[in-house]
């Protein structure tokens, strides 16, 4: 996979996706199902955010606070 496309999808769609889609070229995985397809929607959708939240961590006003 070209770097360039990479970054694209690191830019737009975030390192979880990027991740799973790398996993898979890896692979040599050559069909995308539709529980594929749902799980990349998910990925697409998770934030920094989602991640911290996961560890107990909130913030609030740029600061961390109890959550």
């Amino acid at each position: 996979m070209p770097i360039a496309t990479v970054v694209q999808l690191l830019a737009q769609f975030g390192l979880p996706l990027t991740q799973q889609i790398f996993q898979w070229l890896q692979a040599g995985k050559t069909d995308v199902t539709a529980a594929d397809f749902e799980a990349l929607v998910k990925l697409s959708q998770y934030r920094s955010l989602d991640s911290l939240a996961a560890a107990g961590i909130k913030i609030v006003d740029g600061k961390v606070v109890p959550a």
